[in-house]
């Protein structure tokens, strides 16, 4: 039948889905520490602002 995926079709699909994950994963680790990096720069800028 067309438009059926056999299971040497889907095997494409299945490691770009992999792919996808793995760099899905190392971009939210890599904006969490972004985050992290910010709050400590904001938190360093007011505790010099609050012993003013």
């Amino acid at each position: 039948m067309p438009g059926r995926l056999t299971e040497n079709d889907k095997e494409p699909y299945i490691e770009a889905s992999k792919l996808d994950k793995e760099r899905y994963i190392r971009e939210r680790l890599l904006m969490n520490s972004i985050r992290t990096k910010k709050l400590q720069q904001i938190q360093t800028c007011t505790g010099v602002w609050s012993r003013v």
